[in-house]
């Protein structure tokens, strides 16, 4: 079996966070809800660092095919999954979930009413995304947020150097993002509640995340062609039927970008116009 971050050896090289994110583990456990962000820039360590944790709320290695979900579709189906199945906790990598304009208010939305239907399941969200500022302020008014890792650095391209911050930190996190021009001098503004370092994966388990994560990426993102969308994409990205998008993108009059055997492919900003 490939080797995660158990409790065992989280316990034994960080037991500061060992205890907090046990302390996530009684929350849910209280019918509580407990939704954990790992954030951090591209390369900065947080999708193996987000897998490593939800191996220690696991007690063993999370299944990356029923316990990693990539963008929001996926996201849905596999909780539903684990909640039928009483398992532990979830990953939700946002992937390209708000790449266009308008994305963010959907994505947010999806949240709300995920934690609106969830909460009482015992089940911790893990969400991995590039900044905790896209979250709107309902979910931290609503208590939901209980723990922020952010990953800023790595060291000597392994070891994930962390700070950890508490929802009370993460509403002063959310001023300084509003206020400052360079939104990541935010996390310089306020003191985390402690720091560390993440251990890197077993080489064999990091070599199965980036297979699956790149694999999942591209999926979510769509466009097999030089990054545009046939009607196949377009229709999973939007809910609405493949005859429907192109029916109505020919009322519209608009001519796709490109045609490979006669299949036709658009540019992802055809999507405003359905909004």
């Amino acid at each position: 079996m490939l080797k995660g971050l158990t409790k065992k050896i989280l316990k034994k090289y960080d037991p500061l966070l060992a205890k907090n994110l046990d302390g996530q583990t009684q929350r849910v456990g209280n019918r509580m809800a407990s939704l954990v962000i790992i954030d951090g820039g591209v390369g900065s360590g947080k999708t193996h660092s987000g897998v490593a944790i939800a191996d220690h709320f696991n007690g063993s290695p999370i299944d990356l095919k029923k316990q990693y979900a990539i963008g929001g579709t996926a996201f849905e189906e596999k909780l539903k999954y684990c909640v039928d199945g009483k398992i532990k906790v979830i990953i939700y990598d946002e992937a390209g979930d708000f790449s266009r304009r308008g994305a963010i208010t959907k994505f947010n939305a999806r949240l709300n009413r995920i934690f609106e239907t969830y909460r009482t399941f015992q089940i911790i969200v893990m969400l991995i995304l590039p900044c905790m500022d896209i979250l709107d302020n309902q979910l931290f008014t609503n208590k939901i947020p209980r723990m922020l890792i952010n990953c800023h650095n790595k060291i000597q391209g392994k070891y994930t150097r962390y700070r950890a911050y508490s929802l009370y930190r993460m509403f002063w996190l959310k001023k300084y993002f509003k206020d400052l021009t360079v939104k990541p001098q935010a996390y310089t503004k306020t003191r985390p509640n402690f720091r560390g370092y993440i251990r890197p994966l077993d080489p064999k388990r990091a070599e199965e995340v980036d297979e699956i994560s790149s694999e999942g990426k591209r999926a979510e993102l769509g466009g097999t062609q030089d990054g545009l969308y046939n009607k196949y994409d377009l229709a999973k990205k939007m809910g609405k039927g493949a005859n429907y998008i192109k029916d109505r993108l020919n009322q519209l009059g608009v001519k796709p970008a490109k045609v490979v055997k006669k299949e036709y492919f658009w540019r992802d900003d055809v999507m405003d116009l359905f909004q």
